[in-house]
Formats: C-alpha cells, sequence, structure tokens
C-alpha cells in the first residue's frame, strides 16, 4: 500500500511516498524526522547549525570536531569539487582544505 508523508524543510515543501505495509506510518514519521535532523546540522541559513557554526568560528589550522553527519557532508563536497576542478562545493566560499582521512577517530576538521 502506497504511504505519502509532506512536510516543510530545506524551505521548501518535500513529500515522501513509499510502498510500506499499512502500519508502516511510523517508517515516515521517522523519514520526515531524519530530515528535519540533517536540517538542522547542515543548514548555512540557520546560525546555530553545526555547518554555519563551524563556518563562523572555525581558526585556520585549528582542528574542530565535528558530527559524522557533517564530516561525511564535507568530504563528499571536497570530492565534487576534486571531480568538478572547484566548480562544485558545499557553499559560498567553497571548501579549500581536505578534512582527515577515516583514520582519525575524533573526526576533527
Amino acid at each position: 500500500m502506497e504511504h505519502t508523508r509532506a512536510f516543510l524543510a530545506y524551505d521548501t515543501l518535500c513529500r515522501i511516498a513509499a510502498e510500506i505495509p499499512e502500519d508502516g506510518e511510523q517508517l515516515l514519521e521517522q523519514c520526515e524526522e531524519e530530515a528535519h535532523g540533517l536540517e538542522r546540522t547542515l543548514s548555512m541559513f540557520d546560525p546555530d547549525s553545526e555547518l554555519s557554526r563551524l563556518c563562523r568560528d572555525i581558526r585556520p589550522g585549528e582542528a574542530v570536531p565535528v558530527s559524522e553527519t557533517l564530516y561525511t557532508f564535507l568530504e563528499q563536497n571536497l570530492e565534487i569539487c576534486r571531480l568538478s576542478g572547484g566548480a562544485g562545493g558545499a557553499g559560498p566560499g567553497g571548501l579549500s582544505a581536505r578534512p582527515p582521512g577515516p583514520e582519525y577517530a575524533d573526526r576533527d576538521v
């Protein structure tokens, strides 16, 4: 049975549609919660998001602990920058330094 759920996130109307069992509405709720969690972490427009705080507070040469979500986002954006010759990036100003590799358990950037 197809279930749908609509909600506001990322300054847009989001819609999830999935073929799930009749009692699977909780799965759609979890998907919405995950979307809001990603928005709270990665929003460039929310001054309290982890990404905004990192951009605002980082000091060159200073390692900063970040969540696994933000670390993965930064890694993926750096790969996009590399593959696109610098045409892609996380936002205004782009990213200029590669975060430490997975061998660093503390996930500082």
